[in-house]
């Protein structure tokens, strides 16, 4: 997926899965994608991260930093 778009997934579809892309998870909440890179990149959104990529969000972690945000 470019990075640059959001998901092109129902939003029925992405509230079944337990874990997103940066792009999902932007998409699901409606916040601004660099906010999200930008937490997960500070360590305040938990993310699995590979080479400078953000490459999953679990469910539960991205409750936690709603919660907290």
């Amino acid at each position: 997926m470019d990075p640059t778009q959001h998901s092109h997934k129902s939003m029925e579809e992405l509230l079944l899965q337990s874990e997103y892309s940066p792009e999902e998870l932007s998409t699901l909440i409606d916040i601004d994608l660099d906010l999200i890179r930008h937490a997960a990149f500070q360590g305040r959104l938990k993310a699995r991260i590979v080479d400078h990529d953000i490459i999953s969000i679990q469910r539960d972690d991205a409750l936690t930093w709603l919660k907290t945000r």
